[in-house]
């Protein structure tokens, strides 16, 4: 067997059009809010094809080193997310809005021994989250799942999408607008968190 020594004289190139930096330039529109301030009035004929199956998902947490872990900046966290047994790392700071957040992302699949070199290079990890994912729509990059977070005892319903008249156009039909939650789940955890040390104080 022979091997070239440079791509340039090589017999087969590889070329890939995946550029994670595109999704810094086209961020995702997220509207949020808990499924029980909206159930009842939610209109199900939206979803004729939705799937019922269920996704489990945990996200793991990691904050860099020589940082406390009760900083109240978590802008600098990277989230692990483990899916199917496939990992994928993303970073991302989440602009809170009244009606959308906008999250600008970085993300990728990595291996478990990258991540396994971030944990020895000294990250630790600050929280995880688990979470149970329902898919009731996605088409056309416009996504709607139901997703019940274990650490927070709740149901929320998330309208995504790259396009924010989409996500606008769906929110306003599932009435989610006036229930639009501007904060992160992580932010979300924490805050109960914090609540539940001060009544135990």
């Amino acid at each position: 067997a022979f091997m070239e020594p440079d791509l340039q004289h090589a017999t087969i190139h590889i070329h890939s059009k995946y550029n994670p930096m595109d999704n810094m330039t086209q961020p995702m529109f997220v509207c949020k809010a808990k499924f029980s301030r909206v159930e009842g009035r939610l209109n199900m004929g939206l979803f004729p094809n939705r799937d019922q199956s269920e996704k489990n998902i945990s996200d793991m947490y990691l904050y860099p080193p020589h940082t406390p872990d009760d900083t109240a900046d978590r802008r600098n966290w990277i989230r692990i997310r483990r899916l199917d047994g496939r990992f994928f790392i993303y970073f991302y700071h989440e602009n809170m809005g009244l009606n959308l957040n906008v999250r600008p992302t970085i993300n990728f699949e990595i291996s478990i021994k990258t991540l396994s070199g971030l944990l020895s290079l000294g990250y630790q990890i600050g929280a995880i989250l688990h979470r149970t994912i329902e898919v009731w729509y996605n088409e056309s990059g416009l996504i709607v799942t139901k997703e019940h977070i274990d650490e927070l005892e709740n149901d929320y319903i998330q309208v995504k999408g790259k396009r924010r008249t989409d996500v606008e156009e769906m929110a306003k039909k599932l009435h989610l607008g006036d229930h639009h939650i501007p904060k992160t789940f992580l932010y979300l955890y924490f805050k109960k968190l914090m609540k539940q040390t001060q009544n135990e104080a």
